[in-house]
This record gives structure tokens, sequence and C-alpha cells, in this order.
């Protein structure tokens, strides 16, 4: 009976083992892969739907993907935004975009989280700015941060006093809206849930702002 106990127990044992490490293994698999493949799904998409030269395009990463701007501003302003999207990931999307009448851009928090050298930002920014195809062009800032997520605090600051030099080098818009979502460089409580992504109130805001651009 004790032996058949213990049969049983080592074997209940080793299947949870087994879960965990399967489970283990699944999540290493999505962090390795599932950003991948989630980019190639949504770029895929935008690659087959249409643009037409009178069209506003929003391009970026997960701030500018939460955007509702077809929702608020028409059909003729469309959304572009990739979760986890970096500026080398525009750099390469911007290529293949359509030509349309106003092109804002918005990327560079998950460079900087990366830990990316602000040079190869700017190189990346000055990059898509030459391959941009739109009559007028807007450089949004890098949107602040705050909790855990502040420690990037004066690097972004940095950054955008950096892109505010170039957009003045390129000829192309600026887009201040880190100070008015901002308290002494730190994004305001009231606008995020997790001190990196703006709630609906801190897109409101944001919306106000870029509708001024429009």
């Amino acid at each position: 009976m004790r032996k058949t106990i213990l049969i049983i127990s080592l074997s209940l044992n080793g299947i949870a083992a087994l879960l965990i490490v399967g489970r283990q293994a699944y999540r290493a698999y999505f962090a390795k892969y599932g950003e991948y493949y989630y980019h190639q799904t949504r770029r895929s998409m935008h690659d087959v739907l249409p643009v037409d030269s009178s069209d506003i395009i929003f391009i970026g990463d997960s701030i500018v993907e939460g955007l509702p701007v077809t929702e608020l501003f028409g059909r003729h302003v469309k959304n572009r935004g990739i979760g986890n999207n970096r500026t080398n990931h525009v750099l390469q999307r911007i290529r293949t975009l359509p030509r349309c009448r106003k092109l804002f851009i918005s990327v560079g928090i998950n460079d900087i989280t990366a830990g990316a050298a602000l040079s190869r930002i700017l190189v990346n920014y000055d990059s898509i700015i030459t391959y941009a195809k739109a009559d007028q062009i807007y450089v949004s800032a890098v949107l602040p941060t705050r909790g855990i997520h502040a420690i990037h605090r004066n690097r972004i600051i940095n950054l955008n006093r950096k892109l505010i030099g170039l957009c003045r080098q390129r000829s192309v818009y600026f887009i201040d809206a880190h100070t008015r979502l901002s308290e002494d460089g730190i994004l305001k409580s009231e606008y995020t849930i997790d001190g990196v992504h703006l709630n609906g109130t801190g897109y409101m805001v944001l919306m106000k702002i870029v509708s001024e651009f429009l």
C-alpha cells in the first residue's frame, strides 16, 4: 500500500514538474517569438490597408496603437501604431508607407527602456524623417513615465531636447505633449495605469494636444 502511494506521489510530482517546465518553456518561447509574430501580423495588416495621399497617418509604438484616431477624427485619419516598436522598427516600416498629407511620429520610449544610446535614437529619427513621404511631418515628444519607470526621467527629457533640435534642423514640427502630461518630468498619476501607458483620461488630453495640429 505504502509502495503504491509512493509511486502515485512520485508520479504526481513528476507531472507537476513537467507542467512547470512546460509553462516556463512556453513563456520563454513567447518572450522570444511572440513579439516578433505580433509585429509581423500587425505590419502585414497595415501593408494591405489602403492609404490615400490625402490621409493623415499616426505611426509609432503602443502609445500610438492605443490612439482612437479614426473614431475621433474620421476615416481619413489612420493608425499605424504597433506595440513594442522602437525607432528601428518604425524606420523599417516608414520605407514602405505610402505618401500621405500629414504624418505623426511617436516612438522612442522602448528604445529608452532597452538602454539604447540617445545618439542611436537620434540617428534613427533622422532617417525616419528622411524616408517619410508626407506633405507635413510631426514628431511627438517621448511621453513621461512614473513609478518604477520614473528612472528614465532624465533620459527622456534629454532625448526630447535633442529631438527639438533635430526637428528644427529638418524643418519638421515638434509636438511637446510631454510638458502637458507631466509634473516635474513625471507622468501625472491621473493619466496612467502602469506608469508608461496612458489611460482614457490621458489619451483624451493627448488627443486634444494633437488635434491642434490636424
